[in-house]
């Protein structure tokens, strides 16, 4: 074996140790102690409801030194979401030229789209419930409705 392959071999060890030990010996910290004021979603099919879903596309016509992304999009506008889930809205920054030597940041309103996640399962979970009402009071319906027959 010549130098340059007990050097691959032994970096390839290296490596392997290096990963081994960053990825097997991390602390792992129970959610209750990173996370606080854990609190049901409140009314959340209600809130839901009020959102309302788009396509849409950016202007990158007027706004070409910012690169917005072309084509269609699927979303909900920043404006709308604001009103029902205010916590859900950020800013993004893009920096663009603005003459010689000179930068400006654009702001622009973004939806967490990822935090909806959970707001759609309340939302289901919720349904869900409704739908179980329903399926009792159809169950005790029919149960009094063949009685009263006989």
């Amino acid at each position: 074996m010549n130098t340059m392959q007990r050097v691959v071999r032994n970096g390839s060890v290296l490596i392997l140790l290096f990963f081994i030990s960053s990825t097997g010996f991390g602390q792992v910290i129970p959610d209750h102690q990173v996370r606080t004021v854990i609190d049901d979603i409140q009314n959340p099919l209600q809130r839901l409801l009020t959102l309302e879903p788009k396509i849409y596309q950016y202007n990158t016509s007027q706004w070409k030194d910012i690169r917005l992304p072309g084509g269609n999009h699927y979303g909900f506008m920043p404006e709308h979401v604001e009103k029902v889930f205010p916590d859900l809205v950020n800013y993004q920054n893009h920096s663009y030229s603005a003459g010689k030597n000179m930068f400006r940041t654009a702001k622009i309103k973004t939806v967490d789209s990822e935090s909806l996640i959970p707001i759609l399962v309340a939302s289901i979970k919720e349904q869900q419930e409704e739908l179980a009402k329903l399926r009792k009071e159809i169950e005790l319906l029919r149960k009094d409705g063949l009685s009263a027959n006989f």
